[in-house]
């Protein structure tokens, strides 16, 4: 490690030649082709259909619940439950049922007979609401009360809405997260559609409270208040994050200005011209299009209501759908809007908008049809869109890109699903399949990804501003928990820099209490985690791992170099098949500077992507990707049973192993003394071939419980037709 400085008044810009910086000087000298995107539900697994028959749902999640450094899916479902996708090394399994989650009300809308009250699952969030470091999960139900299921670090569930105060009743659509009062907790926002929203402070121990009336966010003159979306975001400079509501019905939508003192002040006309709102707004998206430093909005509205277009300009957002302006021209669309979003689909370093439409029939009682499934004679078909950003100006290129699709859209959730560096779109279709929709564009550009951790901020990190500079150009990105429609947006942050090969300057903003991070020439097309304070202990960033993908006989090599004195305690492979989902596939502590690693689980003539984080308390930080493709699918002649780690060990070891064959063995492990004499059984039953993971621990104790006494002991692994493995271990105690 490297000894950390003070804060950014003392970090010098390095000097850099004009040649380079004019080499820079915009996001991307050279455009990609067209972006394409193919429909790969079927291939990833994701075959679900959504079926219950109410009108406005589902919403989706996409962030990594279970921390374990891959993205997982929730997706609401009334029919069979909602379901809960982790990503398992490349295989996505619904494990909603066995944690508790699989939640679907009593009585839902029967298909056909829209006369049954319409009741439904609509968005879901994963947040760290306690700041212990795992995320609980918040559910907006419609016309039930909200459901919260608070995790208790070891895997489990408990539902708590009510304990917590967070019951609240009503047609609930967006739950909005954010720490308006900058205590370090999250607090959250509450869109009802029909009656009074409400915001909920964060009380740490003492639950949730209701501050709507107190905060003035009630003061507002209209009795009825159709709330659909809602989204924090900074309408000013300083650290206090605002709040903005879409509304249905024609009702102006809510500019909520964050005073700082609790309280808010509803000052949409001051903000929004020449004419705020009056459509029908159903979902909104924040995002700095072009490039001026500070976040437009757009906003989708419903049928005959042109969609908003919002430039921030000094001190008011400018509607640029009703000046004329000609940036605006191609963004029309008079469809029912929902799921909007700002994505750099090419990583040109331009922003890129992408828009989700779905009609809302309702079927008359005697056609036994799902409501959207009704005839609709004179409604035109309502396809998706995405505009290309080409510098500041907009062109349509839905069609040729392949997202045009005409089912009857609502959520979606973008993010780098398949770790390749571009990002992908999974869209949820009400009463209608979903679709996962993988980015496969040509020539598409440099990237960066970031996680945030917060420790004096909320852990999660929501509300922190990045901003990242390449020759003249700044990205921004606000770390946001909503945005769209019923849409939990990705924990990462992505960065499209065209053909930069560095970031120039990386600075962080943190929500608390607005500290600045800043790293210089940071390396691009990899992945970084930072955690609140990691300048503290790393004047600039250490070099991220090597890694090199060979194909063997007995599957793929893997070979891992890590920085020599820069922290990493662990390294973490995940593996991406073109075509599947990626995920974690093989971890290891860091005891030198090399690795050499074989994935046994790959298949003769499929090419793999490879990429590896470097693990630090407070850093992690990603090697560029490396392909191999698999040239034999011999089966490994034997099993392994590896080194352990740590040797001698005090108080668990990790035990890696390697199952041969291509089917499931009978496996038995066991811990013996040096008698011969069996103290425990770590396992004995079938195991499928690869590697076991995780891998097998042992905790120094007998099977009945007891402590074993420090001395020498031996690992003995039995795999069904093969010769015994045995390892000698010792104990510490």
């Amino acid at each position: 490690m490297t000894a950390g400085h003070s804060r950014s008044f003392e970090r010098i810009r390095p000097f850099r030649f004009a040649l380079a910086t004019a080499l820079l000087a915009t996001p991307s000298t050279a455009r990609a082709g067209v972006p394409a995107f193919v429909d790969a539900t079927v291939e990833v697994g994701l075959s679900g259909v959504h079926a219950s028959g109410a009108l406005y749902g589902p919403g989706v999640s996409v962030v990594d619940f279970d921390l374990d450094g891959d993205l997982d899916l929730f997706v609401c479902d009334d029919t069979d439950g909602n379901r809960l996708y982790r990503n398992e090394g490349g295989v996505l399994r619904d494990v909603a049922p066995e944690l508790g989650l699989n939640w679907r009300p009593a009585e839902v809308t029967i298909p056909g007979h829209p006369n049954v009250a319409d009741v439904s699952s609509m968005m879901p969030c994963f947040v760290d609401v306690d700041n212990d470091g795992d995320r609980d999960l918040f559910l907006t139900v419609w016309n039930l009360p909200c459901m919260f299921w608070r995790n208790d670090g070891a895997g489990g569930y408990t539902e708590e809405a009510t304990a917590v105060g967070l019951d609240v009743v009503g047609p609930s659509a967006t739950a909005a997260f954010g720490d308006y009062n900058r205590d370090g907790r999250l607090d959250v926002y509450v869109a009802s559609w029909g009656e009074l929203d409400n915001l909920f402070r964060n009380a740490g121990a003492n639950g949730f409270r209701n501050v709507s009336d107190a905060a003035g966010l009630w003061e507002v003159p209209v009795a009825t208040r159709p709330g659909w979306c809602a989204i924090w975001h900074y309408q000013d400079a300083d650290l206090n994050p605002d709040l903005y509501v879409g509304n249905d019905f024609a009702l102006p939508n809510f500019s909520y200005w964050n005073l700082g003192n609790g309280s808010f002040l509803e000052n949409a006309d001051q903000w929004f011209e020449p004419a705020h709102n009056l459509g029908a707004s159903m979902g909104q998206c924040f995002g700095d299009f072009d490039h001026d430093g500070d976040d437009d909005l757009y906003v989708a509205n419903a049928q005959n209501q042109v969609n908003d277009f919002y430039q921030r300009r000094p001190n008011r957002y400018v509607n640029l759908m009703l000046t004329g302006d000609p940036i605006a021209r191609p963004l029309k669309d008079t469809m029912v809007g929902w799921f909007c979003g700002w994505l750099d689909v090419d990583n040109d370093g331009w922003l890129d908008l992408y828009l989700v439409n779905g009609y809302i029939p309702t079927c008359p009682k005697d056609i036994p049809e799902f409501p959207h499934r009704c005839p609709t004679p004179g409604i035109p078909i309502q396809r998706n869109r995405l505009w290309r950003n080409l510098g500041g100006s907009f062109e349509d290129v839905s069609a040729n890109s392949g997202l045009d699709d005409p089912n009857y859209g609502r959520a979606a959730a973008v993010s780098d699903f398949d770790l390749d560096g571009d990002l992908d779109i999974f869209v949820t279709n009400n009463n209608g399949p979903y679709l996962y929709m993988r980015n496969e564009s040509e020539g598409v550009g440099h990237w960066l990804t970031l996680r945030l951790r917060g420790t004096v901020s909320n852990t999660d990190a929501v509300g922190a501003r990045v901003f990242a500079t390449v020759g003249d150009y700044t990205h921004r990105r606000t770390h946001v928990a909503t945005t769209g429609f019923l849409s939990q947006p990705s924990d990462e942050i992505y960065i499209g820099v065209g053909e930069a090969t560095q970031i120039d300057e990386l600075r962080v903003v943190w929500p608390q209490n607005g500290r600045e991070e800043i790293f210089f020439d940071v390396p691009v097309d990899r992945r970084i985690t930072l955690v609140e304070g990691v300048s503290e202990t790393y004047d600039t960033l250490p070099e991220g791992p090597g890694l090199a993908a060979t194909a063997t006989a007995s599957g793929v090599e893997i070979s891992i170099l890590i920085p020599a004195d820069a922290g990493f305690s662990e390294y973490v492979v995940h593996r991406a098949e073109r075509g599947l989902w990626s995920g974690v596939v093989h971890r290891g502590s860091v005891e030198a500077s090399e690795f050499v690693w074989t994935d046994t689980g790959v298949e003769a003539g499929k090419s793999y992507d490879y990429h590896v984080m470097a693990v630090a308390s407070d850093l992690e930080i990603g090697s560029a990707a490396a392909t191999a493709e698999a040239v034999s699918d011999q089966p490994l002649l034997a099993p392994i049973l590896q080194p352990s780690y740590p040797n001698p060990f005090n108080p668990q070891l990790t035990i890696p192993v390697v199952i041969p064959g291509r089917g499931p063995k009978q496996v038995d492990l066991g811990v013996y003394d040096v008698a011969g004499r069996r103290l425990r059984s770590l396992f004995t039953g079938v195991r499928s071939p690869g590697e076991w993971t995780p891998a097998p621990t042992f905790d120094g104790r007998d099977d009945d419980g007891n402590e074993l006494p420090s001395g020498i002991y031996y690992l003995r692994l039995d795999v069904d037709g093969y010769d015994v493995l045995s390892r000698k271990v010792t104990l510490l105690r």
